[in-house]
């Protein structure tokens, strides 16, 4: 019954979607749920908060580990890129969507149905038994970034359809 609530970043910008992208996802879901973009205190740029705020998008800037746990339990459903706080998230047994880029999704990947991974798998994308793409994985920089950009926001809405009907209240 809490919030939806989306994080934007990542360790390394090899495992981010756009930001932008984020802002569109989480203007839809604002539509029809209580949602939320939850970041470190002055991890965002001024330009992407004025942004958020126009959108009557809630913007939470945690201050601390435990603020970011906290917020994490009290939500309803998670949305991120591979990286801490959607990990966070699946130690918590909370519903998650969880974007994928460099790395292979199979090592971090849960059994629980409530935990949805979506990767845009090309050429040089992980293989089975490894845990980085060829170029990306903090081992050389990835110019394109392709599996991360050709994930549209209708692919991610699509993918996060399951988990709304199933976990999320609709606003009132």
């Amino acid at each position: 019954e809490g919030k939806i609530l989306i994080n934007p970043f990542a360790g390394w910008k090899e495992k981010e979607w756009n930001k932008k992208k984020f802002i569109e996802l989480a203007r839809l879901l604002n539509k029809d749920f209580n949602v939320g973009i939850i970041v470190q205190k002055g991890q965002i740029d001024t330009d992407l908060i004025y942004e958020i705020d126009h959108q009557n998008i809630d913007l939470i800037q945690t201050k601390s580990v435990d603020e970011l746990i906290e917020s994490i339990k009290n939500a309803s459903l998670f949305i991120g890129n591979d990286s801490g706080p959607v990990n966070i998230a699946c130690f918590f047994g909370k519903p998650s969507l969880t974007l994928f880029g460099a790395t292979n999704p199979d090592y971090v990947k849960t059994n629980f149905e409530y935990n949805v991974f979506l990767q845009k798998e090309l050429g040089c994308s992980a293989r089975n038994n490894e845990k980085f793409c060829l170029i990306g994985g903090m081992i050389y920089q990835c110019s394109g970034i392709q599996c991360m950009n050709l994930l549209s926001v209708e692919d991610v809405y699509n993918a996060l359809l399951p988990l709304l009907n199933l976990y999320c209240k609709k606003k009132i």
